[in-house]
């Protein structure tokens, strides 16, 4: 699940709990593996999991990569600040460093998770579960470096683009400035029908509380 491709298109990265060999038979915690190519027109190669320093026994989750390699991703490790939170582990010299966990001015003693970073590494977009003055459920956050390379206190994306519903899974084309998310945002109204088909179509079409994807234009200033 929750697949992310490098900004140069050659390694396409992902969540997943199949075993490390073919030979097992029973599932594990959640590891980040990828797929390489050379280019573009290459063909992708076997599964390679990410181990160590990135992959623990706790579970890792939601990959996202800067043009520089860094990795940001998500655990539920229980040196934490919360439940779940956001760790970083840098690219130096060819080879990833251990993980570090972001600071509070990303994490909280809450749930924080679906972090993507944006190719330059300056803000960072994620989702923060029932946190004190959001709209309710999980919000969608961003965070911006500052001057000094620090992170900046994460800040409500607002309520055109959250609801009091769950809104997660961001992810930002920052050629065309747009936004797209998963929200669960639910409007539906007691209407009349003439048929079920109707009823089923409404349903499936319309807000209906389940996950959906979305998208907005949005322009990110520094």
């Amino acid at each position: 699940m929750e697949p992310f491709l490098s900004p140069d298109q050659t390694k396409l990265y992902f969540a997943s709990n199949r075993p490390l060999n073919d030979s097992a038979s029973t599932a594990k915690d959640y590891d980040i593996w990828y797929v390489k190519r050379e280019n573009k027109n290459s063909p992708w190669s076997a599964l390679i999991n990410m181990g160590k320093p990135i992959n623990s026994k706790n579970d890792e989750f939601y990959p996202s990569v800067s043009a520089n390699n860094n990795l940001y991703f998500t655990s539920d490790a229980p040196g934490g600040i919360g439940q779940d939170d956001i760790y970083l582990c840098e690219y130096r010299n060819g080879t990833y460093q251990e993980a570090k966990l972001l600071g509070p001015e990303i994490n909280s003693t809450g749930y924080e998770f679906n972090a993507f970073i944006s190719k330059n590494e300056d803000f960072l977009i994620y989702t923060k579960y029932n946190s004190e003055g959001g709209l309710g459920s999980g919000d969608l956050y961003i965070s911006k470096k500052d001057k000094a390379n620090q992170w900046s206190r994460a800040e409500n994306m607002g309520n055109t683009i959250n609801t009091k519903f769950m809104e997660y899974c961001p992810f930002y084309d920052e050629v065309n400035e747009t936004l797209y998310f998963t929200s669960k945002r639910n409007s539906i109204q007691p209407r009349k029908f003439e048929s079920i088909a109707g009823l089923n179509q409404y349903l499936s079409e319309s807000e209906n509380g389940n996950s959906k994807i979305y998208k907005i234009g949005l322009r990110i200033k520094e």
